[in-house]
């Protein structure tokens, strides 16, 4: 009888959770649109937040772009904490409808290793 395999935490290669959602949610068509989305937004953000340091503030083009960051580092805050958050709770959900978080839980995953899967996935 072959001994299970114990899935490490940081190894996210071999994670079942994080393969399947790969497979699933990683479209070439949805990570494009997604990729648009985000790439429209921080440019927005970055450019209105230069050109008010240039006008408004009175700052050197340099500094202004230096300004910018903050906005930047906020947004990228939102996607991460936001959206990943929705984004494990979502598929923890959808998991439990379809009758599929039964059976992993027979595999052998920490709870850290799931949600890095579901986080990542």
């Amino acid at each position: 009888m072959n001994k299970p395999v114990v899935h490490s935490v940081w190894n996210i290669w071999s994670n079942p959770i994080f393969r399947r959602y790969c497979q699933s949610r990683l479209r070439p068509q949805g990570l494009g649109i997604a990729l648009l989305i985000t790439m429209l937004i921080a440019g927005f953000i970055f450019f209105m937040s230069r050109t008010w340091g240039i006008q408004q503030a009175r700052l050197t083009p340099s500094d202004a772009e230096r300004v910018a960051i903050i906005p930047l580092l906020v947004f990228q805050a939102l996607i991460l904490f936001v959206m990943g958050t929705a984004l494990v709770s979502g598929g923890m959900t959808a998991e439990k409808d379809e009758g599929v978080i039964d059976y992993q839980r027979l595999i052998p995953m920490s709870p850290l290793a799931k949600v890095l899967g579901y986080l990542f996935g």
